[in-house]
C-alpha cells in the first residue's frame, strides 16, 4: 500500500493560480464546463471598458428583435466542437484521497476510504462573433471589439495570463470575417467565424472505496502437499 497522505476533505486544484482567486473567476477542475464559461466571461468582462455584452450563447432572430437597436455591440461566444483527450497510455489517475469514517456516538473508528482522482484534458472550441448596429457604434465599434478580443487571446503574454487568472491554456485564437446583416430593415455590422480553442484540465472524483489494511492469510495452508504457507 501506498503511503497516502491524509488529506481531510480538502480541495486541490490544478493550477497553482486557483489560490486566492475570486469566485467565478477560475476554472474548477471538478465543475470545469460550468466554470469554464463563468471564468471567461469573468475574464473578459474585467478587461472591457463596460460598453460590450458579452453573451456565451448565440443570438436568436427573437433576441435581436428584443435588443435592437442595439444599445451595446454584443460578443457571442458558442461552443463549436469539443474534443476529450487521455493523458499518457495508463490509468489517468493523478491523486488519492484518503478520509476517516468516524462513529459520532463513541468516536471509534468505523472505516477508511481512498478516493482517486482521474486527470482529463478537454479542447473546447468557441465560435466567437461581433453584433454591432449603428447606434451602438457600427463599424467603429466591431473593429474595437475585434481588437479587445487579439488584445485579450493572442500572444505569448496572455497565454499566461488566461492560465493563471482563468486556468485554462489557449491552444489557437483564429479567423475573423466581416459581414453586413440586418434584422427587421436595421443594418448590423458582424464579424464572424471567429475561432477559440482552449485546453481545459479537469478532474474526475472516483467512488470511495474502503482501504484493506492488510492481507491476513490462514496459516496452514498447502499448495500441492509441498509448500506450506504460514
Amino acid at each position: 500500500m501506498p503511503n497516502i497522505p491524509k488529506t481531510g476533505g480538502a480541495v486541490s486544484t490544478l493550477w497553482p493560480g486557483a489560490i486566492g482567486a475570486k469566485a467565478d473567476s477560475m476554472v474548477d477542475p471538478d465543475n470545469w464546463l460550468l466554470t469554464l464559461y463563468r471564468a471567461l466571461k469573468y475574464y473578459i468582462n474585467d478587461n472591457q471598458p463596460g460598453v460590450y455584452d458579452i453573451r456565451f450563447d448565440f443570438p436568436g432572430t427573437d433576441d435581436l428583435q428584443d435588443l435592437l437597436p442595439l444599445e451595446k455591440t454584443i460578443i457571442h461566444f458558442e461552443v463549436d466542437d469539443h474534443n476529450d483527450l487521455r493523458l499518457g497510455l495508463g490509468p489517468q489517475t493523478y491523486q488519492y484521497q484518503y478520509s476517516t469514517i468516524v462513529d459520532p456516538d463513541n468516536n471509534t473508528l468505523m472505516r477508511d476510504l481512498i478516493e482517486e482522482h482521474e486527470a482529463q484534458q478537454h479542447l473546447v472550441n468557441f465560435d466567437i462573433g461581433i453584433w454591432a448596429s449603428a447606434k451602438s457604434g457600427g463599424v467603429t465599434a466591431r473593429l474595437q471589439a475585434f481588437q479587445l478580443l487579439n488584445d485579450l487571446f493572442s500572444g505569448p503574454d496572455n497565454f499566461r495570463t488566461v492560465r493563471e487568472k482563468v486556468g485554462c491554456e489557449i491552444i489557437s485564437f483564429t479567423g475573423g470575417s466581416f459581414l453586413r446583416d440586418s434584422v427587421n430593415d436595421i443594418p448590423l455590422y458582424r464579424a464572424g467565424n471567429i475561432t477559440l480553442i482552449v485546453r481545459v484540465f479537469a478532474r474526475r472524483r472516483i467512488t470511495p472505496v474502503p482501504i484493506i489494511e492488510e492481507i491476513i492469510q490462514e496459516p496452514g495452508i498447502r499448495i500441492h502437499d509441498t509448500v506450506i504457507i504460514g
